[in-house]
C-alpha cells in the first residue's frame, strides 16, 4: 500500500507510479466513492477534490491457485497553504499590537517576521515605543519549506504616529482681582 500527500487540485496523477509500477493488467476500484474517472489510470484527474483523504484499490486478476493480488492507494489531499490578506493600521507610539489580531483569512497557524528590523517583535507582540513616525512591515508566512502545498506569505503593515502631548499639569498660586494670563 501507499499513502501519497498532494496538495488541492493537483491535477493529472500517474497511478500506476504512485504505486510503484505493478503489472499491468488489473482494475482499479475507487473504495470510497470519489468520483474520479479511473479510466486511465496514467492520467487520473485530481482537481476539484475538497481536502481529505480517499482510498483507492488495485487488484490483478488470481495466477493459478494463487490469491488475486492487491494493493490499496490512500491519496491525502490538503490545502494550499493560505496566510490570508494583507493589512494595515495606524497606531500611536508606545502601543502594543498583537499581530495576529491583524491576519484574517489564513488557513493555518504561521508566524512573523520582522521585515524592516525594527527590534519591536517579540512572538505576535509588535511594542512601538520609542518607534514614532514611520511604519513597519512584517511578514506573516503559513507553511513549511518543503511542503508539497508549498508556503504563502501576508504583509502587515503597522503605522506608528508621534503620540500628542498636551504639555505637563502645574500649579498657580493666584492673588483675588489679579490678572491671569492663560
Amino acid at each position: 500500500s501507499a499513502t501519497v500527500p498532494l496538495c488541492q487540485d493537483p491535477g493529472n496523477a500517474d497511478f500506476f507510479a504512485l504505486i510503484g509500477n505493478p503489472d499491468l493488467g488489473g482494475i482499479w476500484f475507487d473504495s470510497d466513492g470519489s468520483g474520479v474517472d479511473l479510466s486511465d489510470p496514467f492520467f487520473v484527474n485530481l482537481n476539484g477534490l475538497p481536502t481529505g483523504m480517499y482510498t483507492y484499490e488495485y487488484q490483478l486478476a488470481a495466477g493459478g491457485p494463487c490469491p488475486s493480488p492487491s494493493t490499496i492507494l490512500s491519496i491525502i489531499i490538503n490545502a494550499a497553504a493560505e496566510a490570508g490578506s494583507n493589512a494595515s493600521v495606524t497606531v500611536c507610539e508606545g502601543t502594543q499590537v498583537n499581530l495576529l489580531n491583524l491576519v484574517s483569512g489564513a488557513n493555518d497557524i504561521g508566524f512573523f517576521t520582522d521585515t524592516d528590523l525594527s527590534g519591536g517583535l517579540i512572538g505576535t507582540i509588535f511594542n512601538t515605543t520609542g518607534l514614532a513616525g514611520s511604519g513597519f512591515d512584517f511578514t506573516y508566512t503559513v507553511g513549511l519549506v518543503g511542503d508539497p502545498c508549498g508556503t504563502d506569505e501576508a504583509t502587515i503593515t503597522v503605522n506608528v504616529e508621534n503620540s500628542l502631548s498636551a504639555g505637563m499639569g502645574t500649579m498657580a498660586t493666584l492673588c483675588l482681582g489679579g490678572d491671569i494670563e492663560l
